[in-house]
């Protein structure tokens, strides 16, 4: 079986990988250890965070027949890695490789042609809604925290639309099943997507999680600031939106214009300090 056995940080284009502090990714089938991840800091979330800052603007700024391009390119080039996925996947988080085949690599394709099918369809980005127009822009950079269940389908389910949609990104897959997570950038490089625009950053939810709801939290703040007055907190030009996984340690920030949280089957329970 072939697995990929390192990933390190993509941040604005480079890989980052000589890190001494590393957490082991363990096969849960055989309990060895398979590979291995840099521990990230907040440092480079900092880093990571101002890398899609500066992309923003260009990226938004790409027609959307390119970006359509762009998104089917993924999808190939996700389809053409389909083995490695699945048999890394079946490796870090012990899916089955019958199902890593045909879900967990299957399914990651699917997703990202769909994307690009909408596109390709004549997506309209504006609609007129009566005497109004109502219109569709980039919101800027989008964090995404994801699980180690479906560990690159939620990473192309979160970073796949929010490229199409002209967003910059800063990705934090679980540490527990990270590897697939490198793949996926290798694909996105490939398919030529710009320096900056998607940056991926290892680490664990209360180090790396909590900084990128904390820096995008001062970037949306930095955005209000700077606003007219009928686009502080929440209206036109909200710079920031954050997608996770919730899970311990990981906490919504009250700042953060728009948030998306995939709360899984049952049971969801959203806290706050509100009385």
């Amino acid at each position: 079986m072939t697995v990929a056995e390192r990933c390190g940080h993509v941040i604005a284009g480079q890989r980052i990988d000589d890190v001494a502090e590393r957490i082991e990714v363990i096969n849960p089938a055989t309990e060895e250890v398979i590979g291995s991840v840099p521990a990230g800091t907040a440092a480079e979330v900092d880093a990571a965070v101002s890398a899609a800052v500066t992309a923003f603007p260009e990226w938004a700024a790409t027609p959307v027949a390119e970006r359509a391009k762009l998104v089917r390119r993924i999808s190939e080039g996700l389809a053409a890695r389909s083995d490695l996925v699945a048999e890394t996947i079946t490796a870090e988080m012990g899916s089955p490789i019958t199902f890593a085949r045909t879900v967990q690599a299957g399914l990651p394709v699917r997703v990202s042609a769909g994307i690009a099918d909408l596109l390709d369809g004549g997506y309209s980005f504006s609609e007129e809604i009566g005497n109004s127009l109502v219109l569709r822009e980039p919101v800027g950079v989008v964090g995404c925290i994801t699980p180690w269940n479906y560990p690159l389908h939620q990473l192309v389910a979160k970073i796949v639309p929010a490229l199409a949609a002209g967003n910059t990104l800063v990705a934090k897959p679980s540490e527990v099943a990270p590897l697939s997570a490198g793949l996926l950038l290798d694909v996105l490089a490939e398919a030529g997507v710009p320096d900056g625009v998607v940056n991926l950053v290892h680490g664990t939810g209360p180090v790396v999680g909590e900084a990128i709801a904390s820096l995008l939290d001062q970037c949306e703040q930095q955005k209000a600031a700077a606003a007219t007055d009928e686009a502080i907190r929440g209206g036109v030009g909200t710079s920031v939106e954050w997608q996770s996984e919730t899970r311990p340690g990981v906490t919504g920030r009250s700042e953060v214009t728009a948030q998306q949280a995939e709360a899984g089957g049952g049971d969801c329970m959203t806290v706050t300090d509100i009385v």
